[in-house]
């Protein structure tokens, strides 16, 4: 009885280091993911300015570079907003109006990747977007809700008409798993100073 008792203590570091590294190998996969991708992400997008096809919104196509100076974030956002993009890059939500048209725009982005710098945004704060064409619209944050799932849903249906800039990301941010709410920031077309830009 001894010996199997020995023979499974002799064992169980390694047990355990096994189950450690296996817990830990998906954020550290996504991690290295998301580093290379914020490297490459600049060549894409200018490569792309450049390129004739740029006006084609083709579902993993860059669509805008998008800044939040006062949060420290910078990313490239592409169309389409499948699992696969979403691991990429944040997405615009093809379900909504294009960019430049008038109506709700949706962004969503991984908490623990592109979008991890959302939790510093505050309500004054300022959020570009440069488009392929090298335009730049500017928007003002107008309010930051942690919302349901649902309730974003129906958020975005009160407000389809009015043409909002709206980034969305699983809450909260160092939430083990998938994140039961979602951090939902509403912005406004602005032509005035922000609160982190005057």
């Amino acid at each position: 009885m001894k010996r199997k008792i020995k023979k499974i203590l002799d064992v169980m570091p390694l047990v355990l280091l096994v189950g450690g590294l296996l817990v830990a190998a998906r954020p550290i996969y996504h991690l290295c993911r998301w580093k290379i991708n914020e490297i490459t992400a600049r060549n894409s997008w200018e490569k792309w300015q450049h390129s004739y096809y740029y006006r084609a919104k083709l579902s993993g196509s860059p669509a805008v570079w998008l800044r939040a100076p006062g949060a420290d974030l910078s990313t490239l956002v592409i169309h389409g907003a499948s699992e696969n993009n979403l691991t990429a890059y944040p997405c615009l939500e093809t379900s909504c109006p294009g960019l430049n048209e008038p109506g709700i725009k949706l962004i969503l982005g991984h908490r623990d990747m592109h979008f991890r710098k959302l939790k510093n945004i505050q309500v004054g704060y300022s959020i570009e977007l440069e488009f392929l064409d090298k335009k730049i619209k500017k928007y003002q944050v107008m309010e930051i809700e942690i919302l349901t799932p649902e309730q974003v849903v129906e958020r975005v249906k009160e407000k389809k008409q009015e043409d909002w800039l709206v980034l969305v990301t699983c809450y909260p941010f160092k939430y083990v798993g998938p994140a039961p709410k979602r951090f939902t920031v509403w912005s406004l077309l602005n032509h005035e100073g922000t609160k982190d830009t005057k």
